[in-house]
This record gives C-alpha cells, structure tokens and sequence, in this order.
C-alpha cells in the first residue's frame, strides 16, 4: 500500500512538474515574432508587447519592440518585430499585447515559439487605435486569455 502511494504522490509531481506553468516547471526559452501579412498595411504602427507578472502593456516592467528590458532581447526590421526571453517562476504568467496605433485596423502574423516548438501562429486583424492581450505565457505553456 505505501509503495502505491508513494508511486502516485510521484506520478502528481511530474505531472505537476511537466507544464501547469507552476513553480515545478522548467524554464523554457521563449520566441515571439510578429512579422508583416500580406494586407499589413503599415507596420510602424504596429506595436508587440510582453509584461509580466499580470502586468498592462503600459507597465515600466513591459519589454516590446520599442522599450528594452534586461530580461528579453529584441530583433527589429522592416517585417518582423521578435521578443525573445526565458520565462521564470518570478515572472509568470506574462500577457502578450498587439497594439494598433493607426486609424485604421490592421493585419498581422503573430507566433510564439517555446522550447523551439510552435505553440501559437495565427493572422491577427487588431482594431484601429487598439492594444488587444492575445495570450498568457506562463513557464511550459502558452493560452489565450
């Protein structure tokens, strides 16, 4: 009876452990790449934000293609606008924001990458003179909101 016990209490933790986002799982690195579509209209305009800890896409603490942080690292161009960091148990969950500032709605590709595997790529329509959360990354999984 306690060798059953002791393999299902082992069981829980792994599951636990294997991406509940929880502070039993791993670190996982971490791609966000919002690129230009094809009915991308001005991509100046166009605006990808990740903050932690609940955070708004206004917070100090946000990283995007325009503010730096020490915890992420940004790539930007003329068609892609990257994020990349490493999630922690002392950053979770982060939302991830696509914002619009032009006067018209626009289109975009957006795709979140964890341990080197696609989790989320999906074109986007973002309202004009919008931020819209598209998702919550948490430490072994990506959900939208």
């Amino acid at each position: 009876m306690r060798k059953s016990a002791y393999a299902a209490g082992l069981a829980v933790l792994a599951f636990l452990s294997i991406g509940c986002g929880g502070q039993l799982g791993h670190n996982s690195p971490v791609q966000v790449r919002m690129e230009t579509s094809t009915n991308t209209v001005d991509f100046s305009n166009l605006h990808v934000i990740v903050s932690p800890n609940n955070g708004s896409s206004t917070s100090s603490n946000a990283a995007s293609d325009s503010q730096a942080q020490s915890w992420a690292m940004n790539t930007v161009t003329g068609t892609l606008k990257e994020i990349d960091f490493s999630t922690t148990s002392q950053q979770v969950p982060y939302f991830l924001y696509v914002q619009n500032t032009s006067a018209v709605q626009e289109e975009v590709r957006l795709r979140i990458y964890m341990d080197g595997n696609s989790k989320y790529d999906h074109v986007l329509t973002i309202p004009a003179s919008s931020t819209v959360q598209e998702n919550t990354i948490f430490r072994n999984n990506v959900q939208n909101p």
